[in-house]
C-alpha cells in the first residue's frame, strides 16, 4: 500500500502505510524512541524493520519534512551497522543518500562523512552509480546555497561524468533527471549565460524524448530568462512562446485526465446509490417524521450555514483577488482570470524608473541583517506609497534597486510628467528620512534615481512565483541613467527631457558616455515649474 501511495504521489499516506507496517514489526512500541529495542534478534525480522524504517525516512525527504525522518535514517544506520556483518542490505545506498539530503538540510557538520560513508558502500554497480550520481548533485545544491559556485560546479560536473561513464537513463530514483539546469543555474550565477543556453537546449530535447514535459517547462522558462539576460530577446521571447505552447499541451492533458477520473467516479457513486436505495427506503418514513420534528429547525441551521459559507467563499475569493492584484496589474490580473493565460504587449512609449542606494554593498557590511531589512522595507514602502498616487507600476525590487514604469498596462500620454513627480516626492523623503537617521547616528542611504522613456515588451515570466515584467532597451538606458546619477539626484535622457521640458526645470549636463550606449544627452532635474 505504501508503495502504491508512494507512486501515485500520496507522500502522507505512504508515509501511515510504512509506519504501519512498523507497528506490525514491533506491535508493543508506540514512539520511535527506542522503537527498536524489543524487537526480534532474528536477522530476517531486523532487515525487514531496516527496510522499513529507510523508506519512511525516505518518504519523508521527498515530503520536505528532513526534520522527522532524520531520527529514522539514523537509526536505519545503527540496525544495518549492527547485521552487515552476516546479511546482505541492498537499500543501503539509498540510506546513506537520505542521510546526506537530510543532513544538507538539517546540519552542515555532517555532510562531508554521510558522503564518505556514501562513496564507501558497494551495492549493485549500477544501482550505486547512480546514488553517487545523486549524491554529487545534492553537494552541489548544498555548495550552491551557500554561494560556493566553484564547488558547487565541480560536484554537478562529477554528477555528470557518473552519468555519462554509465549511460544512466534519466529515472526519478536516482534524481538525474536535469543535470544540465542545475548546472546552467551555477552557471547564470557566474553570469556566463552563453554557456547557460547551450546546457539548456540540448537537455530539453532529451527531457520531450522521454516525455518528461514539466521538467522540459521549467527549463524553457530558465532558457527564456537566460536568453534575455544575454540580450537575446528574439530568441527569449521564441523561447516564452515555446513554453507558453507546452503548457498548454500539459494543461489539455492533466484536463482530459480528470475528466476521466470523474467519469469512473460518477460510475462508482451510482453503483454505491443502487446498493444504497433499498435501505434508503426502509428509512424513509422514519427520516420523515424525525424532519417534521427537526424541520423548522433545521431549515434555520440549514439556512445559516449557507449565509457562513457564502460569506467565507466570498472573504476567500477576496483575499485571492487581493493577492492576484498585489502581483499582477489589474488589467493583466483580470486577462488571467479569464483566460487562464496572458499574451505580451508592446508599448510604443513608457517611462521606466530605476533607483539605487550609493554604497549598499559597504553599508551592508556595517549593520546587522534585521536593521538592513527593516530599512530597505522603511524605504521601499514610501516608495509603493508615492508611485501608487500616479498611477504607475512597479515591476520589482532587487536587493537596493528598485524598479517602475509609468505608462502601463493602460498607456497614457503623461507618463514621463507623472514619473518625473514621483521621483521628485522620493527624493524629497529619502532627504527628510537620512536627517532622521543622521540625528539617531544611524546608517544612511543615499539615493540615485535615472529614468529613460521609449517602447517596451511587457509580459508574464514563469509559472511559479510568476511575475510581471519588461524587456527592451529602454530598460537597459534607465539602468544606465540611474547607474550615471549622482546621490540625491534625478537623471534623465534627452528623451524623457524631450516630453517634460514644458512643465520641469532641468539643467542639461551634455553628452555623457554610457556603459555600451555611447553618449547620451543628459539632465538632471531641478524642479516642478515654468522650464
Amino acid at each position: 500500500m505504501a508503495g502504491i501511495y508512494r507512486t501515485l504521489g500520496l507522500i502522507d499516506k505512504a508515509i501511515y502505510f510504512e509506519k504501519k507496517s512498523l507497528s506490525f514489526l514491533n506491535p508493543n512500541e508506540k514512539i520511535l524512541d527506542h522503537i527498536f529495542l524489543n524487537a526480534r534478534t532474528e536477522r530476517v525480522g531486523m532487515v525487514g524493520i531496516f527496510n522499513r524504517t529507510i523508506l519512511t525516512g525516505g518518504f519523508m525527504i521527498e515530503n520536505h519534512d528532513e526534520k522527522n525522518a532524520f531520527p529514522y535514517l539514523r537509526e536505519a544506520e545503527r540496525i544495518y551497522k549492527s547485521i552487515r556483518d552476516s546479511v546482505y542490505l541492498v537499500d543501503v545506498p539509498y540510506m546513506y543518500l537520505q542521510l546526506l539530503k537530510s543532513s544538507i538540510a538539517l546540519s552542515k557538520d555532517s555532510v562531508l562523512y554521510y558522503y564518505r560513508l556514501l562513496e564507501e558502500t558497494n551495492a549493485g554497480k549500477s544501482y550505486s552509480n547512480e546514488i553517487k550520481a545523486h549524491g554529487f548533485q545534492a553537494l552541489s545544491q548544498y555548495y550552491y546555497e551557500l554561494n560556493k559556485m566553484d564547488s558547487a560546479q565541480a560536484y554537478l560536473l562529477n554528477s555528470k561524468a557518473v552519468i555519462d561513464q554509465y549511460r544512466i537513463i534519466p529515472n526519478n530514483f536516482a534524481g538525474t533527471l536535469t543535470p544540465n539546469y542545475f548546472l546552467s543555474l551555477i552557471k547564470r550565477k557566474l553570469n556566463k549565460y552563453s554557456e547557460s543556453i547551450e546546457l539548456l537546449t540540448s537537455e530539453i530535447d532529451l527531457l520531450l524524448k522521454y516525455n518528461l514535459r514539466k521538467l522540459a517547462l521549467a527549463e524553457l522558462g530558465l532558457l527564456a530568462e537566460s536568453y534575455k539576460l544575454n540580450g537575446d530577446y528574439k530568441n527569449s521571447i521564441a523561447a516564452w512562446e515555446k513554453y507558453n505552447q507546452l503548457q498548454q499541451i500539459i494543461m489539455t492533458d492533466e484536463e482530459n485526465s480528470r475528466s476521466e477520473t470523474f467519469e469512473t467516479e460518477q460510475k462508482i457513486n451510482l453503483l454505491a446509490a443502487q446498493q444504497k436505495k433499498q435501505e434508503l427506503e426502509i428509512n424513509r418514513q422514519k427520516q420523515i417524521r424525525n424532519w417534521i420534528i427537526t424541520g423548522m429547525a433545521g431549515l434555520i441551521l440549514f439556512t445559516m450555514l449557507i449565509v457562513r459559507e457564502r460569506n467565507k467563499t466570498k472573504r476567500e475569493k477576496k483575499r485571492s483577488d487581493d493577492l492576484l492584484l498585489n502581483i499582477l496589474p489589474e488589467e493583466v490580473a483580470e486577462e488571467l482570470k479569464q483566460k487562464g493565460s496572458t499574451d505580451a504587449k508592446l508599448f510604443d512609449e513608457v517611462s521606466v524608473m530605476f533607483t539605487d542606494i550609493k554604497d549598499f554593498t559597504r553599508i551592508s557590511e556595517r549593520m546587522s541583517p534585521g536593521d538592513l531589512v527593516n530599512e530597505l522595507h522603511v524605504c521601499f514602502k514610501a516608495f509603493d506609497q508615492i508611485i501608487s498616487k500616479y498611477n504607475i507600476e512597479k515591476i520589482k525590487t532587487i536587493g537596493d534597486s528598485y524598479m517602475c514604469v509609468s505608462g502601463l498596462p493602460v498607456a497614457n500620454t503623461s507618463h514621463a510628467i507623472d514619473i518625473i513627480r514621483a521621483a521628485l516626492e522620493i527624493q524629497a523623503f529619502m532627504k527628510n528620512h537620512i536627517k532622521e537617521q543622521q540625528a539617531a547616528y544611524k546608517e544612511i542611504f543615499e539615493m540615485r534615481i535615472g529614468v529613460h522613456s521609449g517602447p517596451v515588451v511587457a509580459g508574464i515570466v514563469g509559472v511559479k512565483k510568476f511575475a510581471y515584467d519588461i524587456w527592451g532597451d529602454t530598460v537597459n538606458i534607465a539602468s544606465r541613467m540611474e547607474q550615471n546619477s549622482v546621490p540625491g539626484k534625478i537623471n534623465i535622457t534627452g528623451s524623457t527631457y524631450d516630453l517634460i521640458k514644458d512643465k520641469i526645470k532641468c539643467t542639461y549636463r551634455g553628452k555623457i558616455e554610457a556603459k555600451n550606449k555611447g553618449e547620451i544627452d543628459m539632465y538632471f532635474v531641478d524642479s516642478i515649474g515654468s522650464a
